[in-house]
This record gives C-alpha cells, structure tokens and sequence, in this order.
C-alpha cells in the first residue's frame, strides 16, 4: 500500500520552497500582465488626448484660414459690389504715373484697411505686391512702419499667379527674415505667430490678366494661448501643416529637426489608419508624433510630445509590481508562520497553564518534525516538573511546616500564660498597675500569634490585636508616639492574614525616628479600591534617600540581601505566597519627610 503524500507531513523547509516557488510563478504572470495593459493603457491615453487637443486646434485654425480668404477677397468683392466705386482697381495700372493717382491709391486702399482691420482683429496686416514681387503699398493694424520686404527673389510668386485668384497658405520659410521687424515694435511682433495667405488680384478691365499679388497677415497667437489650456502632457508643442505637409506655424520649442517626410496617416475622422503615431529619435531624445488632418482645407495639426514625460509610467508599474510582491510575500509569510506560531501558541498557552499550577496539561503532537520534536520535549519537561513538585517542593513545606511546630511546642503556651499572668498580678498588689496592664496585654498578643492553626482572619480580629499591641507600646514609650488606626469598620468583615499590621508598625517605631521629641506620629490607614484592600502604614519620621528605598523594595522582592532585617521581607512574602504575584508590599520614603508602606490584598469576603 503506497504511503499518502500530504503537504502537512512535510518539513517546514519543503513547504517553505514548494509555496516560494508557485509564488514566484504566479508573480512572473502578474508582473508580465500588469506590464502589458499599463502599456496599451499609457499609449492609449497619450493617443486620445493629443488627438482630441489637434482636432480643436484645427478646427481653430481652418477659421483663420476661412478669414485669410475673406481678407485677400475683400478688394475684389467692394469692387463688384460698388461698381467700381472706391475701389483700388483704377489706381492700379497708373499709380507711379503721378502724385495724385498715388495719393488717392494710398487714401482708397487705407479706407478698405480700416474696415477690414475693425471686421477682423486678427488682422496684423494688409500688403499688396505686383506681379513681379515689387511692393505697392501696404497698412498695419497699429500704424507701424513694418518692412515691406521685395518678393522678387521669391520663387513661389509664380505658383500664387498660376492658381488664377485662389488663396494660397505661406509655409514659415517663405516668409523673409526681416518682413515682420519695424523700426519701433510697441506690439512685440517678435514673439507673436502669424498665418499668411496670398492670392492674385485679376484685371477686370482687359481679359482676367494678373494684375498685383495682395497678400494678408493674421495673428494666430491664440492657437498658443489654446494650445497652453488644452495640452495635458509637460513639453507638448504643436504644429501646423499645408496639404503638402509644409510647415505653416509652431509653437516656439516644437521640434522642426526632428520632424520627418513620413507622418501617421490619417483617416476622415482624423484617427490613423495605420498606425496611431510616429516616434522619431534625435540626438538622443525621442518624440512621439500625432496629426490630424482636415481633408476639407488640407491643413494638419501635429502634435509633439517628448518621449520623457511618460517615462514614469514603468515606474508606476514597477511599484504597482513591488506593491503586488510585498502582497505576495506578506502572505507568504503569513502562511508560513501560521504554521509554526500556532503549535508555538499552544505551547505558550499550557506554558501559562503550568505557570497557574496545574502540572497535569500536556501538549498534541503536531505531524511537522521540528515541532514535534519541541512539543514532545515540553511534554516531558512538564511531566519532570510535575514530578519534582510533589516529590521535592511538597516535602520541603512539610518539612518546614514540621520544623514551625516543633519550635511552636518549645514554647509551653500554658506556663508562658501562667508566668505572666503571676506576674500581672503581682505587679498589681503592689500597685504597678501599669506594670500589670502591660502583662496582660503582652499574653493576649502572644495567645493571638500562637494559638491560633489558621492564617486568615478576619480584618476586625486582625485590628483589635493591633489596638491591643498599640496600647503595649503606649505603656512601653510613655505615649511619646502618637498611633492612630483610621480603617473604615465597613471593612471588618473581609479577611486578611494575621500579623500583618504589627511588624510594620514595630518597624516604625524601631527604625523611623531617631530620637523622641514628643512629635511623632503613626498612622494606619485602610480603603478598598477596584476589587482590592489597600493600606498604608505611615510615619513622619526621618525618611530615607531615593536610592536606598529602591534597595529596601528589591531586598523585599527578593532581589538583593543589602539588609538584616526579616520583618517587612517576611509580610511581603505571606501576602505573595496566599494571594500570588503582584500583591504585597511597596515602599514609599522622602528623606526628612518620613515613610510609607502600602500593603495591598484582594478584597475576600468572610462570608
């Protein structure tokens, strides 16, 4: 018959690698499944919030496209709606012919720059160019001397002639160098974004022939400011692209080195088709690329975001690993020590059982080894104790209690009684009747401690021998010492152990005033307290240093023999012995103020 293979006979080192390694395992899976969804969780969430930040910022931008036509359109528009009246069109041809026709080109085109710059306050401004590039006249929204710059070197002039009236979007390096500087700038045109578009103006009076190039440009700062609210990762920039990918505008720190001829392909809802973004690295710093395109003006919106500033994600996920593996381990710990505590626990228990007295408790075997073997060995260290108790400490009392007795009987009660009652009575013949009183009051101290078998009394019979050795040590110092007993008579019917008051007040009296000077004072005082009797035996005597009271208490517990006397000792281990660790004795001093000892018993009830 095959023998049955169960984790609970195994030794706790094979549970302990067994459980490590399926911890281990099942860590390998977590790890790897937490990594994969925080992956796609992290892209996804960089992919909806760029994409959702370039489709407004589009959106915004395909209306300054909108007005950029309305601007270069307008003249062409008053001229057809006017007739021909205040228009620019009749100027044109023969402007430089004479000072006049200058002048009033110069006052026709201001008035029309006027209206457009009041319709439009994106409007920065409004230039107008022949056909070979040369400048005409223009006008700024803030009466600016802006620099006209000559377009004659520019190649793209030709293209805007050949889309025959159709605007045409400036890419940023088509605009010269110098077309935005002035000679004073008030407005900070340097640190603005403008959007520029251009179409050619047709001669209406001889077959549709090209006659200027009018060319308008729009502040677009406001893309920035939305760009700044909408973005929700650190360093984002933007771009904005033609339908040829060329770039129109970008924010100042977008990454123009790094952007490359291929970008994500977009859909008509602007997601990508392909795939959601384009990573490029540079110099070692790496950017992820989304776009979104308005196939209806062929602009794009591309948004960069710097690879570093989700470089925290690992992070999270590598705390969220440690955090799983402290997990793990916390249970595997768990797990482990709950094995081995509980015998232990069952140990700990019977340890107490056996600390309680009761020597017969014996521990089951657990099926580990180790502790099996421990648990045995407990079992039969109890058994030894419980041997050596009944064989070598219950002899020891019989024999100590065998040694009381026989002392007990040295002492003849009867002729001790006899003697000192002679004596009382001679000492009252010849009229020492103080003398007398003492006799009598020292036999009845003495029948009390000796004639009695029991130990326990009751607190009234305990008090009344007390008066009675009081009244023997009044006659003894001439009442120099005043003893007052202050115990409640509610009191006198729980019990004590006898003898317990009169060493401690003979110990006052021996050792707590160095000499008599008519003012000393004792003091017995008793109360009950949460379950508990509790009494102070006091003087104003001389009092004793911190240290040395430190002394006399260890010396009562046991702890030291730094004194000779037996009295205080010999109370504090009856009351031990009767009612059990933490009950008996404290003593309490301050040197020059006197002494105090506090006895303290559980509140046993006669009845």
């Amino acid at each position: 018959m095959k023998k049955k293979i169960s984790l609970e006979h195994l030794g706790v080192r094979k549970r302990l690698f067994i459980i490590l390694f399926l911890i281990v395992l099942l860590m390998a899976g977590c790890f790897t499944y937490i990594f994969i969804t925080l992956h796609r969780q992290t892209y996804a969430r960089l992919d909806t919030a760029a994409y959702q930040t370039a489709a407004t910022l589009l959106e915004q931008a395909s209306g300054k496209v909108d007005t950029l036509d309305k601007v270069t359109s307008y003249l062409l528009q008053e001229h057809y709606q006017n007739n021909g009246n205040g228009s620019i069109f009749p100027y044109l041809s023969d402007y430089a012919t004479s000072e006049e026709t200058s002048a009033a080109l110069s006052k026709t085109f201001t008035t029309a720059t006027r209206k457009l710059f009041y319709l439009f306050p994106s409007l920065e401004g409004l230039y107008l160019y022949t056909n070979d590039g040369d400048p005409i006249i223009f006008d700024s929204r803030d009466f600016t001397r802006l620099h006209a710059s000559s377009l004659t070197e520019a190649p793209w002039r030709e293209h805007v002639i050949d889309r025959k009236g159709r605007l045409v979007l400036l890419k940023s390096d088509q605009i010269p160098s110098n077309f935005n500087e002035s000679e004073e700038d008030p407005s900070g045109r340097a640190s603005r974004h403008y959007l520029y578009g251009t179409r050619v103006l047709i001669n209406l009076r001889s077959s549709f022939a090209p006659l200027c190039l009018v060319l308008a440009q729009l502040d677009i700062n406001d893309l920035q400011s939305s760009f700044t609210r909408l973005h929700s990762y650190k360093g984002q920039s933007y771009a904005l692209l033609d339908a040829d990918n060329g770039l129109l505008s970008s924010s100042d720190s977008f990454p123009l080195e790094t952007m490359s001829s291929r970008m994500p392909a977009t859909g008509i809802s602007g997601a990508s088709s392909e795939v959601p973004y384009t990573y490029v690295n540079f110099k070692g710093t790496g950017y992820f690329f989304h776009m979104v395109t308005d196939h209806s003006t062929g602009l794009s919106c591309v948004i960069s975001t710097p690879a570093a500033v989700i470089s925290y994600m690992p992070l999270v996920m590598i705390l969220v690993s440690l955090l799983l593996l402290l997990f793990l381990i916390i249970l595997f710990v768990q797990y482990t020590f709950r094995g081995i505590s509980k015998p232990i626990e069952t140990l700990v228990s019977a340890c107490g059982e056996i600390g309680q007295g009761n020597f017969s408790v014996r521990v089951e075997i657990p099926p580990d080894a180790e502790l099996g073997y421990l648990t045995s060995s407990f079992n039969q260290m109890a058994g030894q104790v419980a041997h050596l108790i009944n064989t070598v400490y219950l002899k020891d009392i019989a024999e100590r209690d065998l040694e009381l007795q026989m002392l007990r009987n040295q002492i003849n009660p009867h002729f001790l009684y006899n003697t000192l009652e002679s004596m009382r009575m001679a000492a009252y013949t010849e009229g020492a009747h103080d003398i007398s009183q003492m006799c009598l009051l020292l036999a009845d101290v003495l029948r009390y401690g000796v004639s009695s078998p029991t130990e326990l009394v009751t607190l009234k019979e305990e008090i009344e021998h007390l008066n009675e050795y009081i009244t023997l040590q009044q006659y003894r110092f001439h009442y120099a010492v005043k003893i007052n007993v202050m115990v409640s008579q509610d009191l006198y019917e729980f019990l004590s152990l006898k003898l317990m008051f009169q060493p401690l007040v003979e110990n006052a009296l021996n050792h707590g005033f160095e000499g008599f000077t008519g003012n000393e004072r004792i003091g017995i005082f008793g109360y009950q307290k949460e379950g508990t009797l509790c009494f102070q035996v006091t003087d104003n005597g001389v009092g004793m240093a911190p240290e040395q009271v430190e002394t006399l208490n260890g010396y009562i517990r046991g702890e030291n023999e730094a004194f000779t006397s037996i009295g205080l000792k010999n109370v504090h281990r009856r009351i031990e012995l009767y009612y059990g660790i933490g009950y008996g004795l404290t003593i309490e001093s301050q040197e020059g103020r006197g002494t105090s000892v506090c006895i303290k018993i559980p509140l046993t009830s006669a009845k």
